[in-house]
Order: C-alpha cells, then structure tokens, then sequence
C-alpha cells in the first residue's frame, strides 16, 4: 500500500527535485558561454553557481524551506512574465518575427532556438513542480521531528 508522503514517497521526491535540480543549473546559464564577453560570462557563472550551491545546500541538505519559499515565489514570477511576454507576441501577431530575429543573432534555425525555449519554459515548470513538492516534504519532516 502506498501513503503519501513515507519514507520511500520523500526520497522519490528529494530525488526527483535533485535531478530536476541539476538540469536547470546545467541548462539555465549555457547561453552566456555563447552571447556574452568571457569576463563577463565568468563573473556571471559564478555567481549562479553561488546561488544554486545556496539552494543545494539549504533546500537539499539542511531540509530548509524559507530558501525553498524564496525560491518558488521568484520562479513563479519568471513564468508569470515569461507567459505574458508569449501572449503579447501571440496578440500582436510579433512571435513570428521574435523567433526569427532570435534565430538569426544566434544562428540557428528559428525551429530550433522555439524548440530550446519551450523546452527551457518545460523545465523551469518542471523544477518548479519538484520544488514546491520538495518544501512540502521537508515542511512535513520538521514537523514530525518537533
């Protein structure tokens, strides 16, 4: 029999925001490598991998959830933008022209640079799912140690 929130449900669930973890620092910050000066790109790339140790160690380890909190509240505002900014282009008829102009400053095909964005759009959805999962297991878990 399966009840929510058991030993082996938290482990699925730390697990599966691990991955999910680990996908969106590999993912999130490659762009720079490409479109920005090296400095700049090292600068950058270090303080994400600051912040990202920040979130492993609180959010992971420590079994925090105000990091965690921080974490969604910030995440669920990106998408918020991210889906108006899509409406917007889908309503003035400007999408068309956004993936193209993308695709050309990158120089990939416009199928391409939609397919990373929706898939970029998949995984930030993603990490968020396993990151709101994630703060209610470790909610749960001080509760039962208190």
């Amino acid at each position: 029999m399966f009840f929510p929130y058991s030993g082996f449900h938290m482990e699925y669930i730390r697990q599966n925001w691990l991955i999910s973890f680990n996908i969106i620092c590999l993912t999130s910050w490659i762009y720079l490598l490409f479109f920005t000066p090296s400095l700049f790109a090292i600068i950058m790339l270090t303080i994400g991998a600051g912040f990202g140790g920040v979130t492993y160690y609180f959010g992971y380890k420590k079994r925090g959830t105000a990091w965690l909190s921080w974490i969604l509240v910030i995440r669920a505002i990106s998408l918020i933008i991210t889906f108006c900014q899509i409406i917007y282009l889908i309503f003035s008829h400007k999408l068309n022209t956004y993936l193209i102009t993308l695709a050309s400053v990158t120089g990939k095909s416009a199928w391409t640079v939609e397919a990373l964005w929706l898939f970029g759009i998949a995984m930030s959805i993603y990490y968020w799912v396993w990151s709101f999962q994630l703060r209610k297991v470790n909610k749960l878990s001080k509760e039962k140690d208190n």
